[in-house]
């Protein structure tokens, strides 16, 4: 089971940085960018992501199979400090998307 979460992890992560580029903002304002904490799941409308989302230290974020994650907006973080589950199967992926006029986001872990 561990080895189906970790390889489902890496595959989601090789995706993501592949099809998004990180954003220049995201390195030179890291500091100053805001940031919604996610303690839950419930948190964060993951249809319609329109803020930088951070996962504190500390924290299980599980994102269950079948889930669409929708970045709407202009330049989005996904911040991970502590833990993140992705359940995607082959027959119920974990779809992450982008909006058409959205130019990057990106999935950082720590």
């Amino acid at each position: 089971m561990k080895k189906i979460i970790k390889r489902a992890s890496v595959s989601f992560l090789i995706v993501v940085f592949s099809l998004a580029p990180i954003s220049p903002q995201s390195f030179t304002n890291f500091q100053q960018v805001q940031f919604a904490q996610a303690t839950d799941i419930k948190d964060v409308d993951l249809n319609n992501i329109v803020e930088n989302v951070l996962i504190p230290h500390g924290t299980k974020f599980v994102i269950e199979k079948g889930t669409t994650l929708n970045f709407n907006d202009q330049y989005l973080d996904f911040v991970v400090e502590g833990e993140l589950e992705i359940n995607g199967t082959k027959d119920e992926p974990v779809v992450i998307k982008r909006s058409n006029y959205m130019n990057s986001f990106s999935i950082i872990t720590k």
